[in-house]
């Protein structure tokens, strides 16, 4: 729809905006299975499309995410959606929207949910969304088996991961070394930006350990999970 309003108004850009931990979405688990992993607004994916476009029209034309190096949590703090808190528990992230249960329209427990709520508790917005979800992970009264916690597990999991590739002097490459696909990302982000791989892979750096660290201030990971000892 957002295409094709861009085409009929003869515009040569087309801006998408999400954050870079759910743009890239690196995977959630050593073999991804059952855990949804779209890479639909991904900078590779956004690249095709733009030259597909161009090949088909005989026109420039880009589309670009100016928040890929933000964090979902960085994005809520910008005052024009700080203003609109009130409208908060209008919108929706669910993976499987609607849930059929009524006046619960969110699930609660995929990873779309979780990175909403996480986004809103690093940005101030908690207590604006609290409501409209058939699971709720702040309450601790509320008892969830293991199995249900997957997606919860799941972003730990991926957190560590990262974590402990983001720890050193050669932070980027053992990123990569864990997470192959950052190359293909990065790649695909020198050229819609024509910053430098140097530039781009420090961006990334910065995002992912601003994640992990945002992940840190989550409370249900807290009570909800085991925690790892210290090394």
């Amino acid at each position: 729809m957002q295409l094709g309003a861009a085409l009929s108004a003869g515009t040569g850009h087309l801006y998408l905006y999400e954050n870079g931990v759910g743009a890239i979405n690196l995977p959630y688990e050593r073999t991804p299975v059952g855990i949804p992993n779209s890479r639909s607004v991904h900078p590779r994916t956004l690249l095709l499309v733009s030259n597909f476009i161009q090949a088909l029209t005989g026109r420039q034309f880009n589309i670009e995410n100016p928040c890929v190096f933000q964090t979902k949590a960085e994005m809520c703090v910008h005052p024009a959606v700080q203003l609109m808190a009130r409208s908060i528990p209008t919108t929706f992230s669910c993976d499987g929207f609607p849930v059929q249960r009524s006046g619960l329209p969110q699930c609660g427990l995929c990873t779309s949910c979780i990175l909403r709520r996480l986004a809103l508790e690093n940005s101030g917005l908690h207590d604006a969304d609290g409501e409209g979800y058939a699971c709720d992970l702040y309450n601790r009264n509320q008892t969830i088996s293991p199995k249900r916690l997957r997606g919860l597990s799941a972003m730990d999991w991926q957190v560590e991961r990262l974590r402990q590739a983001l720890t050193g002097d050669t932070a980027w490459t053992t990123l990569m070394s864990e997470f192959p696909e950052l190359r293909q990302t990065c790649v695909a982000l020198v050229k819609q930006t024509g910053d430098t791989d140097e530039v781009i892979q420090g961006r990334l750096e910065r995002l992912y350990r601003r994640h992990c660290d945002e992940w840190k201030n989550f409370p249900p990971r807290q009570w909800m999970l085991p925690q790892r000892k210290a090394a």
